[in-house]
């Protein structure tokens, strides 16, 4: 597991309101179905360019969110 899904399974559940949490943990579940996604496609022999995590990918979009999220409670 990484080390937001420990911290998110963790202590994080604790730290954060029961709406965060979950909207974080649907986009830390999505987040890894793309990453492996790509390194499947990767694996498969498939030449991918930088283009799978730039901004406005999926991955990217992805990475933003999450970042978001934990900013948000940051503040609080």
């Amino acid at each position: 597991m990484c080390e937001l899904g420990k911290w998110l399974y963790g202590e994080g559940k604790g730290q954060m309101s029961g709406e965060a949490h979950s909207e974080l943990t649907a986009a830390h579940a999505a987040f890894h179905k793309e990453a492996a996604r790509i390194v499947s496609e990767v694996y498969g022999g498939h030449k991918i360019g930088l283009e799978v995590i730039e901004m406005n990918s999926p991955f990217g979009k992805l990475t933003t969110r999450i970042v978001g999220i934990l900013s948000r409670m940051d503040k609080k």
